[in-house]
């Protein structure tokens, strides 16, 4: 027979593309005019990647097979004349790339087919299969928004918002765009490419991009630090971001505007891009955030003028705050901005201190098991907060009135921090809307509300024996606020500054601090005097330049002890008495108080506010 008769046709059907990780079968149609005599029929995959870089005698290259996969389809047989149909199933591996030529890199797979011929050569036959690669089992698409650095909030910025970090091939990229601090007297162009970054494994690694995709965006004069909106579609056969043997393909958005001689701004965000086959199980896009700190600003000045808080200002970070007094506290909202982590509502109530030694944070199971914790018997928060406090008798009863509004106050986020000065709420957001606004400044004023109300109910330290009433007689003498908690007072006397409280030592009740004075309303004479006395009664009558107060000192109780001067402030400490509880006595204190204005008045020479 002619080597024309002896040869077979041979076709196959197969998918049109096939998926990594999933089992396809492969149609091998073997068609001979007459009866053939085979010694086998097999079916071989391969794949081949690689890439290189150069040319000439700088050209350095790498090429590796995967996968390998061989089937022995038929052993010795003879053929019948006309179609022989045979099958092959195999599945590809984890690692195996997509087709692509995403230069200099490239990576496809064959598949052969041999005929094994006795006595004559044998028929070697090549296909090529498309690859692609699943997406991802779980792909969570979440807004987020961009800034280019900068060490001031008036240095040039340029910002951009995406509906996700995470697209899909074949489907439309929308987004918006602003630039700050620039000359926007005329139209101006903002280019946004998706660039592919290849990572070229050798014996050293090298990188490498690829031809980007992109549009041009025209940004009207007058438009700096507004929201320009942009979109561009992704091609349907975009190689999607993936790893193999010998390289690796990311994508990067890169944002940039300007040139060399004016001053180039520039953003590159990292995407991933996933297998059309993605587009079936993945949710729909969001909206991107709106970006430009003016949009923010407004809702603010909004809330201001509607809801009684303070006017919305511009911090040096460019965050925008706005503030209200809720009796004896400050509620305060914040949004910031945190670069590739996005933007941030932070909520803070902060008031004068509770005196509990509080602190609580979000913990663990793990870390219940190292720390003790003060628990307030609310299931939930006790296994997902680590509480602490000084004395658990005195901080519990004020957690479990605070703690259910705290639970029930979703709308401020998360809440990452709790002391004895301040309450922190943080929450991501994409978008925020005028009625969302008025929401959470609401829940915010309810929690502060809370709080207060609370912080009149906690109990003296349980160490001490006082008469309540007493002393908050004495704190509303001295018009200021008590924090039972650790027996402080912040107030005024006779215009003159005051704040005492506990002091403890090696965690017992030792006395009483008391300071009187404010270094701003001190004349430059009195905060020239520098005095430090341990026993004032004793210590006084060595002591010079302090005549006009020697009469007055000399005349203190022994347990006033520690008398200071420094910068216009005068402090001492009232020794308690002894025993298990010791007592505290707000008529002393008062007359400590009264002492030390005392002072002061004596040793600032003309009139002032110690006169």
């Amino acid at each position: 027979m002619g080597l024309l008769k002896r040869a077979p046709k041979v076709v196959i059907f197969s998918p049109r593309t096939l998926l990594v990780g999933r089992p396809y079968d492969v149609e091998v149609v073997i068609t001979t005019p007459e009866p053939l005599d085979v010694d086998f029929v097999e079916a071989r995959v391969e794949g081949e990647q690689g890439w290189a870089v150069g040319s000439g005698k700088s050209r350095t290259s790498r090429r590796e097979v995967f996968p390998e996969l061989a089937l022995r389809m038929m052993e010795a047989s003879t053929l019948p004349a006309g179609e022989t149909r045979l099958r092959a199933r195999f599945t590809l591996p984890p690692g195996t790339p997509p087709s692509h030529e995403v230069r200099p890199a490239w990576a496809y797979l064959d598949l052969h087919v041999r005929v094994g011929i006795p006595w004559w050569p044998d028929g070697h036959y090549r296909f090529t299969l498309p690859v692609r690669i699943p997406p991802p089992a779980h792909i969570e698409r979440v807004p987020r928004a961009f800034r280019s650095s900068s060490d001031s909030p008036d240095d040039k910025r340029l910002e951009l918002s995406l509906p996700s970090t995470t697209f899909i091939a074949g489907e439309t990229i929308t987004g918006s765009c602003a630039i700050f601090h620039v000359d926007d007297r005329k139209e101006r162009e903002l280019e946004i490419a998706l660039v592919p970054h290849l990572s070229l494994v050798g014996w050293r690694t090298r990188e490498r991009e690829g031809s980007a995709l992109g549009v041009t965006i025209r940004i009207p004069a007058g438009a700096a630090g507004t929201n320009i909106p942009f979109q561009f579609k992704l091609p349907p056969t975009i190689v999607p971001t993936f790893e193999t043997l010998t390289h690796q393909l990311s994508w990067q958005l890169v944002a940039s505007t300007g040139s060399f001689f004016s001053g180039k701004l520039e953003l590159a965000v990292p995407l991933t891009v996933v297998d059309a086959s993605a587009a079936d199980v993945v949710q729909a896009l969001a909206l991107p955030p709106r970006l430009a700190d003016e949009r923010v600003g407004q809702l603010f000045d909004q809330l201001a003028v509607r809801g009684g808080w303070q006017r919305a200002r511009t911090t040096r970070d460019g965050d925008v705050v706005v503030e209200q007094e809720v009796d004896t506290s400050t509620a305060r909202l914040t949004y910031t901005y945190r670069g590739e982590d996005g933007t941030f509502l932070i909520s803070t109530v902060e008031r004068p201190s509770l005196g509990l030694g509080l602190v609580v944070t979000p913990s663990s199971s793990i870390r219940h098991v190292f720390f003790e914790d003060v628990e307030v018997d609310i299931a939930d928060w006790d296994r997902r907060h680590l509480v602490a406090a000084r004395a658990p008798a005195q901080a519990i009863p004020f957690l479990k009135q605070v703690v259910p509004v705290v639970k029930s106050a979703g709308e401020l986020g998360s809440m990452v921090r709790w002391t004895d000065d301040a309450i922190t709420f943080e929450r991501q957001v994409g978008t925020l809307d005028e009625h969302q606004l008025a929401e959470i400044a609401a829940t915010l004023a309810h929690v502060a509300a809370a709080i207060n109300r609370a912080a009149f109910d906690i109990a003296p330290p349980p160490d001490v024996t006082l008469d309540v009433a007493a002393w908050r007689d004495l704190a509303h003498r001295l018009d200021g606020a008590s924090g039972m908690g650790d027996l402080s007072i912040d107030g005024t006397l006779d215009r003159a500054r005051v704040s005492l409280g506990l002091e403890r030592r090696d965690g017992k009740p030792h006395g009483v601090r008391v300071s009187v004075g404010d270094p701003d309303a001190a004349g430059a004479d009195l905060r020239a005097i520098s005095l430090d006395l341990a026993h004032p009664r004793a210590d006084i009558l060595s002591t010079k330049n302090v005549e006009p107060i020697v009469e007055q000192v000399v005349g203190w109780p022994a347990d006033v002890v520690e008398l200071r001067l420094h910068d216009g402030v005068a402090s001492a400490l009232w020794l308690l008495p002894g025993g298990a509880t010791p007592a505290m006595d707000a008529e002393r204190v008062r007359q400590l108080v009264t002492e030390l204005r005392t002072v002061l008045a004596a040793l600032a020479p003309g009139a002032g506010p110690y006169r």
